[in-house]
């Protein structure tokens, strides 16, 4: 009856400690101005989603549930897809400016060849 007792107390206190310090992380993450999107696996975000079949489709799904601009989570980054012309030309042009110094990223320069822009 005690090493039941003793299991017990020791798993309450496991689980009270993580659910104390997910509610800890999720207070002190930043809040952020960001469009809206699919929500994140913790560690690695959005990436299982990106892994399924193909991307076009993918992609077609997330323009119509969440609009022509959507943020992924990829690993600690996030990305931008960026649908539809007047989007495009809004983000690219018009607001040109606030994206020239986006970092350069392992599958921009593989993919879409440095170029920075893929579409599919």
């Amino acid at each position: 009856m005690s090493l039941l007792i003793t299991l017990l107390s020791e798993n309450l206190a496991s689980i009270f400690l993580f659910v104390v310090s997910v509610a800890l992380l999720r207070r002190w993450q930043k809040k952020t101005n960001l469009p809206p999107g699919p929500k994140p696996w913790p560690i690695v975000g959005n990436l299982p989603l990106l892994m399924k079949g193909d991307k076009r489709d993918v992609f077609r799904e997330l323009r119509r549930k969440y609009g022509d601009l959507v943020n992924l989570r990829v690993g600690a980054r996030n990305i931008l897809l960026v649908s539809g012309s007047e989007m495009l030309h809004k983000v690219f042009v018009t607001n040109g400016r606030d994206f020239d110094k986006r970092p350069q990223v392992f599958s921009v320069l593989k993919v879409g060849q440095g170029r920075g822009n893929n579409f599919f």
